[in-house]
């Protein structure tokens, strides 16, 4: 299933792939645009407030943003796997999990920040805290990824493994 997206203007984004292989953006008072995405729609997506875009990946591993005023696309990374989670943080770094075991993080622009490979697909929604951590979890393993220095995180998890990666 495809999650919609809610900016802080109150602006509700969703793909579809049952129409027009789209990108909509809507608001309680009606429609305010769609726009065409490039190969075959994917099924997540981030917003960056503070730049005004809507990332998403389609399903071919590309990494788009899109206008929120307009939708126009604007072509960012080449991730080479299907996204399972985006997110961005407060100065607009957008991170990826995907379904080669890697999170990834890029910069606005689309420049690499850095990548670490997990081992196994991301299996959930990537989530960071207020101090910056990353959280990404694959099958049985919640690892916890520094964000700006390298830390010591400890983690308690009642059943299953988990590994923390300064990085």
């Amino acid at each position: 299933s495809i999650r919609p997206a809610i900016s802080d203007s109150n602006i509700v984004f969703y793909l579809s792939k049952e129409t027009e292989n789209s990108l909509y953006a809507l608001t309680a008072e009606g429609y305010l645009w769609n726009t065409t995405v490039s190969g075959t729609v994917g099924t997540t997506l981030a917003i960056d407030n503070e730049n005004g875009f809507v990332y998403s990946v389609n399903k071919e591993g590309k990494l788009y943003k899109y206008d929120i005023n307009d939708g126009t696309e604007t072509f960012v990374y080449d991730l080479g796997a299907k996204a399972k989670s985006i997110i961005v943080d407060g100065d607009s770094k957008v991170y990826v999990g995907d379904t080669n075991g890697y999170v990834t993080a890029l910069d606005s622009e689309g420049n690499l920040l850095w990548a670490i490979n997990l081992g196994a697909p991301i299996a959930g929604g990537l989530a960071m805290n207020n101090e910056g951590i990353i959280y990404a979890y694959t099958n049985d393993t919640l690892f916890a990824l520094g964000y700006r220095d390298p830390i010591s995180i400890e983690v308690s998890i009642p059943e299953g493994n988990y590994t923390v990666l300064d990085e």
